[in-house]
């Protein structure tokens, strides 16, 4: 009986729960009729393990996850089956800020109490708020502690749990709040659940699994907070991650949101048309903003669509919105001094929660303020009225917004605390759950917003607010930067090798074939870990299903794969014009472009140089936006084809003219220093990679496909590759960039040249050298079969 009664209450207070995050009552919607389902990956044990190797202090636990193989998406419901062994795991689902923990767990209490779900699973259904657990300072024990949570007595829940316990499901929300809380929790383990104490301490013990191990147990958290978190946890854990809308839940919710089918048409396309605000829509929070605003601005909301570009200018744009369509009693700039006074308070005590008195202290109105939702706590048997922001986050963007709104003296004092605190405690450098639990980031991050005159226009325009001291706060705020990460895209690993054909052939026996074929070529192999190449030579070898084998004995350096990939294009597709006519155009369009540095042609300059936009394989059609307006654009299939191109132009010109551009391009190389420069900037000038190319086609074997095609021969074959190896070897003494001119010879195959080449190298120098297995093939061909002369070679 008391549990019908239980479940009364619960739809009582969820079906009022409103998405608006208890806006003014016009904007209250019923959770059911607008819930969206996030999607929720549950991680690999692969990933989890590393995660505990890296922030976990105590791997023992990590024996204990779920042994699923790979991340996959699941479904609320699939939150709670066994594992693999029948055993009843604890769940873990961490998310940034805004990503629908809240409300999942608010659904799921929905569901059950409705009898839609969950009615079979579980007899009863507990939330535990940790927000609110770390406002009871009075000891009680766990019987105490869920019926503070419900509508409940003790002596019923003592029995529900004495009766089957494997039939509870206890929710708790927020349990980073146990962390960063360390004064509402000390280290009393209890043992015995009649035992009397703080809510934190209770809490540890079913977390343990020392109270109610039988019980499902499902935590939500705003981050993973290391140590002081994941080592509670004993037993099973599954450890899944909230990650937000798809695009299809993005257009879902619109859809739920906006009712009529014409409006959300409208909108819904405008919001396409913008990929940043689209992206951005993927939170949860930031979706319902997003559409919050555009129904209060239906008439210019292309306006809208445009000026929202960073998370800062949507929090601008539905403050301004609000305070657009509600009265104040007070003048706007006060009370936004005071609310953010009010926030900044609360950020550093780590409050949330508010009570009536301390938010009149601030000289705010509670009843009044749009931004601040009532709520209830019990303390002493009774309901206390308490006070919150709309979300968390709202907290966090108000603090940054009281921090410009003060006086030129006074701010500047608040914001170099803050950058102290920063730096002092070192909240910058820790792994990133415990930076994201930490608000200051998240404060700073909306100040640089804020001093973002464009996303901020709106909100000052309103209260005739100038920021007096921008270009200050500016430059200090960039001394922030701090120790920085850098990351490098490695491209495919043997076994991403493996999936992609696997992908790109999906019949088993065609990827079975193709991918043994491809294993006996290690250099190719090799190759296939730029993506690019892979993609490349996969389609080659779909075209030449028939002799594959030869295919594959073919390609052994990177112009080989080019020339065979281009050899297959032409071979498939028709031409207005004679083959070697269009390679000499489009090599002529490619040199231009490298020349003035553009990978992007206007469809006069590409008629200019005989080509037609329309039938052409090798260019690819795009827009760009001039004058509010698209204009249509063309490109090579990829930057590196331009290069290639270009140095084709250069052996399919007569002598006298190729000749002179190809020494115009080594005098380049020289007189511009550009071989000489640390690698990143050389890398990013596309003549060395114009150069390679070149050697490349000047190897016969690699060019003979093409070259066939178009009964083309090189007529000063032997002068041209004379005269690069003295560029190249002039090159290597002048600026030490000996594997610039490994990668030349090895393009160019050429034993002999190799050998002379080589004969004057006594050292080399590859200590700042990244050795990827594709350097080593080029070692292992230029230093082959040289014994005597490599022995002194270090």
């Amino acid at each position: 009986m008391y549990i019908q009664f239980l479940k009364m209450k619960i739809k009582e207070y969820c079906g009022k729960f409103a998405t608006e995050y208890s806006l003014p009552s016009d904007e209250r919607v019923d959770l059911a009729a607008r819930y969206t389902e996030p999607v929720i990956i549950q991680r690999s044990k692969e990933q989890t393990e590393k995660y505990y190797r890296d922030h976990v202090r105590s791997v023992d636990a990590s024996s204990q996850l779920l042994s699923n193989d790979k991340n996959h998406s699941i479904r609320i419901d699939q939150l709670f089956s066994a594992d693999g062994d029948g055993n009843t795991p604890k769940t873990d689902s961490h998310g940034d800020s805004g990503r629908g923990k809240s409300f999942m767990l608010q659904k799921i209490m929905l569901d059950w109490a409705s009898g839609e779900l969950y009615s079979e699973n579980f007899d009863v259904v507990f939330l535990l708020k940790c927000e609110e657990l770390k406002c009871i300072f009075e000891e009680l024990n766990l019987f105490g502690l869920l019926s503070w949570s419900c509508n409940l007595i003790s002596d019923q829940i003592s029995h529900i749990l004495e009766l089957k316990p494997e039939k509870v499901l206890i929710l708790i929300d927020g349990i980073d709040e146990y962390v960063n809380h360390p004064s509402s929790h000390s280290m009393l383990l209890l043992t015995n659940s009649s035992d009397r104490a703080r809510p934190m301490d209770i809490l540890r013990s079913v977390l343990k699994g020392i109270f109610l191990p039988e019980s499902f147990l499902l935590v939500t958290t705003r981050s993973i907070a290391a140590d002081a978190l994941m080592n509670l946890f004993k037993g099973p854990l599954r450890f899944t991650e909230i990650m937000g809308f798809s695009e299809r839940g993005v257009q879902e919710y619109f859809q739920k949101f906006f009712q009529d089918e014409q409006l959300f048409s409208k909108t819904y396309e405008s919001l396409k048309a913008n990929e940043i605000l689209l992206t951005a829509c993927s939170v949860p929070l930031l979706c319902w903003m997003v559409c919050f605003c555009l129904k209060k601005h239906l008439t210019d909301d292309d306006r809208v669509m445009r000026e929202l570009k960073t998370t800062t200018s949507i929090y601008v744009l539905f403050v301004s919105t609000l305070l657009e369509h509600h009265g104040h009693s007070q003048s706007v700039l006060t009370m936004l001094r005071r609310l953010g006074q009010r926030a900044e308070e609360g950020m550093k005590k780590r409050e949330g929660l508010f009570v009536e008195k301390s938010v009149t202290a601030a000289g705010l109105d509670p009843a009044t303020s749009v931004f601040l939702c009532k709520d209830s706590l019990k303390r002493n048997n009774r309901k206390v009225p308490v006070f919150k922001f709309v979300h968390l986050s709202f907290q966090e963007f108000f603090t940054g917004l009281f921090y410009v709104l003060l006086d030129e003296k006074e701010s500047w004092g608040k914001v170099r605390e803050l950058l102290r605190s920063l730096k002092s405690k070192g909240i910058i450098s820790r792994p990133c759950p415990e930076r994201r639990s930490n608000p200051v980031p998240s404060v700073i991050m909306f100040l640089c917003g804020l001093l973002n005159e464009k996303a901020s226009s709106s909100l000052f325009e309103m209260i005739k607010w100038t920021v007096p001291h921008t270009i200050k706060l500016k430059t200090d705020l960039l001394d922030l930067k701090g120790r920085q990460r850098f990351t490098e895209i490695m491209g495919f690993s043997e076994r991403g090798v493996q999936e992609y054909f696997q992908k790109f052939f999906q019949d088993e026996q065609l990827f079975s074939k193709t991918h043994e074929s491809l294993k006996a070529n290690e250099i190719l192999l090799t190759a296939c870990s730029v993506p690019l190449l892979c993609w490349m030579v996969c389609f080659c070898l779909k075209k030449h299903l028939t002799d594959d084998d030869r295919v594959m004995r073919e390609l052994k350096t990177t112009t080989s794969i080019y020339v065979l990939f281009v050899s297959t294009l032409l071979e498939h597709h028709g031409h207005s014009q004679s083959v070697l006519t269009m390679l000499r155009s489009l090599g002529q369009r490619a040199e231009e472009g490298m020349k003035k540095q553009e990978g992007l042609f206007v469809e006069k300059s590409v008629t200019a140089t005989g080509l037609d936009p329309a039938t052409s394989v090798f260019l690819c059609k795009d827009s760009l936006k001039r004058n509010n307006r698209q204009v249509p654009v063309f490109k090579f299939v990829h930057l590196s084809f331009q290069e290639f191109f270009t140095g084709l132009f250069y052996v399919l010109l007569d002598e006298k003219e190729s000749w002179g551009k190809v020494r115009e391009l080594l005098r380049s190389l020289k007189s511009k220093g550009i071989i000489s420069r640390p690698c990143p900037e050389r890398r990013s000038n596309p003549v060395p990679s114009v150069m390679m190319f070149l050697c490349g086609l000047l190897n016969e074997k690699a060019s003979s496909s093409l070259f066939e095609m178009i009964k083309w021969t090189v007529p000063q074959i032997i002068k041209l590759k004379t005269d690069l190896l003295e560029s190249v070897l002039t090159v290597r003494r002048q600026h030490g960039c000996e594997l610039f001119a490994l990668r030349c010879l090895y393009e160019l195959q050429d034993e002999e040249f190799v050998r002379r080449a080589l004969g004057d190298w006594v050292s080399m120098n590859l200590s700042k050298v990244s050795l990827r297995s594709t350097v080593c093939w080029v070692l292992l061909y230029c230093l082959q079969g040289r014994d005597e002369e490599a022995a002194g070679l270090s």
